[in-house]
């Protein structure tokens, strides 16, 4: 059990990247909830509040299993006493090219769950778009739920891979940006990755916004632009851990 800093000292978040050796694999899970523990206990021993991993570090059969996953993650979050953001996609016989039917109901198989000793409430949030051009299926109400973690040094908005290009969404956090410490989103993939654009538009409205992504490849950047539109992101990396999979995570000071 690591000891907290006071709140005045700050916010540390441990985000970065995974490779994909067991991604969306449901026989991998196992494995990726020993690297879970590991990076929790990692982080925290350097001070981290918070450990972020990507959308889709875990794969369930259905809402049953997701919420079995969850707890265990949870569970591990709370032994190191630190938050925890990490992703769950459900496993689904036919998805389609179109998700707009799916985004209009609220139905996208994609999830993120969410602890912190401050809330001790597990959350599960549910992606509500994918795209600048199907979040115009997203209801109203949908796009501006808060998706905030609380945690003894500040809040941070959580978002799933493509929400960062819905301008509602966005609009929606930066109108709350003198609560949020920091926003960051779960990728799933790094191929064709654009994400750093909506990045830089929430930086831009005066938000501290990190990422965390699966990649193929080590020594990878981790993602961060700061107010203004400053990029800070970095190859370096606070904790590595494993080998296939592989999980990089930088320790970032918001």
């Amino acid at each position: 059990m690591r000891i907290r800093r006071s709140i005045a000292a700050g916010m540390r978040i441990a985000a970065g990247i995974v490779s994909y050796e067991g991604y969306h694999q449901p026989e991998a899970n196992r494995q990726l909830l020993d690297l879970c523990g590991r990076a929790l206990q990692a982080a925290a021993e350097r001070g981290a509040d918070m450990v972020c991993f990507p959308a889709g570090y875990l794969f369930a059969s259905g809402e049953d299993e997701r919420d079995r996953l969850a707890q265990r993650a949870a569970g591990a979050a709370e032994r190191f006493a630190v938050g925890v953001a990490l992703g769950i996609d459900l496993s689904v016989k036919k998805l389609g090219t179109d998700y707009r039917q799916r985004i209009r109901e609220n139905r996208l198989p994609w999830f993120v769950a969410c602890w912190s000793p401050e809330e001790r409430v597990l959350h599960r949030w549910r992606q509500r778009s994918t795209n600048n051009r199907d979040c115009r299926a997203a209801s109203d109400r949908t796009c501006a739920e808060h998706r905030t973690l609380q945690l003894p040094g500040g809040n941070v908005e959580i978002l799933m891979c493509g929400e960062v290009f819905n301008p509602r969404i966005r609009t929606s956090i930066a109108n709350r940006r003198h609560d949020i410490r920091a926003v960051v989103d779960l990728g799933h993939q790094s191929e064709g990755f654009r994400v750093f654009q909506g990045m830089k538009a929430l930086s831009r409205r005066g938000l501290v916004t990190l990422c965390s992504v699966h990649t193929a490849r080590s020594h990878g950047q981790k993602y961060r632009y700061d107010p203004g539109g400053i990029r800070l992101s970095s190859r370096k990396a606070d904790v590595s851990l494993g080998n296939q999979p592989r999980i990089e995570l930088k320790i970032w000071d918001v």
